[in-house]
């Protein structure tokens, strides 16, 4: 008869913790959807985010637990504090209480350890990490253990730490082979044991091979821009650069230079020159060459192929279509016989030129009668 009580109390909590997470993690969510932090001492007055952690606090101090709950929900409490910097010592304070109700609540040790090496406490955190390992097996326990073993490792100092890091990496991917962080902490591994034994290329091709499997294993893990940028940073995997060809640079330019349109087979095409430069070729003109040309087109030889000026004259395609006639409000009339007025003006012999003659110099002004 135990048994269905003990199943009947346990569905109340069930039911109560579900109601925590839910609001922890609304809190979360305003969190996330906040703008950029205020400066501090601008008068701006209190937090919001501090204001909406203390209303998520009094709702979830309404849900009664029973006291073998009473652990995991200081967990939900401690991470509803920790989202601002405010509640972080009395979220530590909660965690202490949580694993000492139930010292076999592996995500209470976990969360302490996140604390005290928020508060810079490494001992302290590697502690609680080994503490939540001591009561089964967890791939998040074995990623911070390993992360921080390599930030408690001294820069010069023995490979050992970076060592054992990287076998905590290593177990958190046996932990859970489909979690992209755990391969992500595993090329993190590699990285640092590469810059500490001696640059081993070896070491460089496991880095990258473990930055390319967390992105293709977990799509949520691929969203995170430090993996992308850790392995476009990441050492090569070899010894040393790969010789480089002696017509590299000319390769890359012509692929990278725009092609033409496509065309005729056969069809000559000049393309504009660029900006600054004057046109070069067979088919380029000199200064005001092409304006001429196209004005003689247009207008006849009749009308003297006169200098206008006109903008993007390029030259046109050999193939292409004949120009259409010009307008008829364009051409100048010709008279009865054939020949316009301006060509008739130009053959006409030009006027007798006036003989010149100077100027007598003006008399003397007549003396005044006085």
């Amino acid at each position: 008869m135990a048994a269905p009580a003990e199943e009947a109390a346990a569905e109340p909590d069930e039911e109560a913790l579900r109601r925590l997470e839910e609001l922890v993690s609304e809190l979360l969510r305003f969190r996330d959807g906040l703008p950029a932090p205020p400066a501090p001492g601008n008068g701006a007055g209190r937090d919001p985010l501090e204001e909406e952690m203390e209303k998520t606090l009094k709702l979830m101090e309404e849900v009664e637990v029973s006291p073998e709950a009473r652990g995991r929900a200081l967990v939900l409490r401690a991470r509803a504090l920790g989202v601002c910097e405010a509640g972080s010592r009395r979220a530590e304070e909660a965690l202490s209480r949580a694993v000492k109700l139930e010292p076999a609540l592996a995500a209470a040790w976990t969360r302490l350890g996140e604390r005290r090496w928020h508060r810079g406490d490494l001992e302290g955190a590697r502690a609680c990490f080994a503490g939540a390992l001591q009561h089964g097996e967890d791939a998040e326990a074995r990623r911070l253990l390993s992360m921080v073993l390599r930030a408690g490792a001294a820069p010069g100092g023995s490979p050992g730490p970076l060592r054992q890091s990287l076998a905590q990496a290593e177990a958190a991917v046996r932990c859970d082979p489909r979690d992209g962080r755990s391969w992500y902490v595993l090329g993190n591994a590699y990285v640092a044991l590469f810059f500490s034994t001696g640059q081993s290329p070896d070491l460089a091709r496991r880095a990258l091979a473990a930055y390319a499997q967390a992105e293709r294993v977990d799509p949520e893990a691929a969203k995170n821009p430090d993996l992308h940028l850790n392995r476009a940073t990441a050492p090569p995997g070899r010894s040393r650069p790969p010789p480089r060809p002696p017509r590299l640079r000319p390769a890359l330019l012509a692929a990278a230079r725009p092609q033409p349109p496509p065309g005729p087979r056969g069809a000559r095409r000049v393309l504009p020159a660029a900006p600054g430069r004057r046109p070069r070729g067979p088919g380029a003109a000199g200064r005001g060459g092409l304006r001429r040309r196209r004005h003689r087109l247009q207008f006849g030889p009749e009308l003297g192929g006169g200098r206008r000026r006109h903008r993007h004259c390029h030259r046109a395609p050999a193939d292409s279509a004949p120009r259409p006639p010009p307008r008829p409000e364009l051409l100048v009339p010709l008279d009865p016989g054939g020949v316009s007025p301006l060509a008739a003006a130009q053959r006409a012999p030009p006027p007798p030129r006036r003989p010149w003659r100077p100027r007598p110099w003006p008399s003397a002004p007549p003396p005044s009668p006085n």
